[in-house]
C-alpha cells in the first residue's frame, strides 16, 4: 500500500504543535518556551527589564487556568478593558476606538508564534493571549487598545513609532514598544484597581 509521506509528515508536525499547545496549558512545558527570542528586545538593559519582570510572575496561574466558562473569561477580559480606559487611557490623553471587540486567545488561536496579542483593522478585534499571567494579559490588552487609533497598519515600524511608546510609557508599559511589558506603575495600578480573574470564576 502507497503512502504520501509527504502529507504524514504535514500532519504530524501539526500534531505536534497541537500536543505542545496543549501540554503548555496544563503547566506541563516550562512557560518559558513560549517566551519571545531575546532578540525581540533590543538591548540588554531591556532584556534584563524582560527577564526581571518575567520572573517575578512566572509561577502565577495563567489566565485560561480560571475560567471554565468562556463567558465568564469574556465578562473578565471586558471588565479589564473598561478599568484601563477609565484609569489609563482616558487621564493621560489617549484614545481607542469602541468599534473593536476585545477577545481572549487559547491555545494561540488567531496570533503568530511569540505574539501575546494583536489588533485587526479590517475585522476590528483585538486578540489577546490567555496563556499569560493576569497582568501580562492587561499589559497586552492596554497595548492593543492604542493600536485601535491607529489610521495605517503598513509596516511595524510606523505602528510602534515615537507616539506609541510615549502612549506605552505614560500609561506605564516598560520596554521595547513592539514587545512592551508591565512596569512597576502598570503592576501597582493592576494590583489595586484592576479586576482580577478569580473575582469571575
Amino acid at each position: 500500500m502507497r503512502t504520501d509521506t509527504k502529507r504524514d509528515d504535514v500532519l504530524k508536525r501539526e500534531l505536534d504543535d497541537i500536543l505542545a499547545k496543549i501540554e503548555t496549558a496544563l503547566g506541563k512545558r516550562p512557560r518559558d518556551d513560549a517566551r519571545p527570542p531575546e532578540e525581540t528586545f533590543g538591548t540588554d538593559a531591556d532584556k534584563a527589564l524582560d527577564r526581571e519582570v518575567f520572573n517575578r510572575h512566572k509561577h502565577e496561574r495563567l489566565v485560561i487556568d480560571y475560567f471554565d466558562s468562556p463567558k465568564a473569561a469574556q465578562r473578565w477580559v471586558d471588565a479589564l478593558g473598561d478599568a484601563i480606559k477609565r484609569d489609563l487611557l482616558t487621564p493621560n490623553g489617549l484614545k481607542w476606538d469602541d468599534r473593536f471587540a476585545v477577545a481572549l486567545s487559547v491555545q494561540g488561536a488567531n496570533l503568530r508564534p511569540y505574539e501575546a496579542g494583536s489588533t485587526w483593522p479590517i475585522e476590528r478585534k483585538v486578540w489577546v493571549d490567555a496563556m499569560q499571567p493576569p497582568v501580562y494579559v492587561a499589559a497586552t490588552l492596554a497595548h492593543e487598545y492604542l493600536h485601535t487609533t491607529q489610521e495605517t497598519f503598513i509596516s511595524n515600524k510606523q505602528a510602534h513609532g515615537p507616539e506609541f511608546a510615549a502612549g506605552l510609557n505614560a500609561m506605564g508599559l516598560v520596554g521595547p514598544a513592539t514587545a512592551s511589558i508591565p512596569g512597576p506603575k502598570f503592576e501597582e495600578w493592576f494590583k489595586q484597581h484592576a479586576p482580577k480573574p478569580e473575582e469571575f470564576e
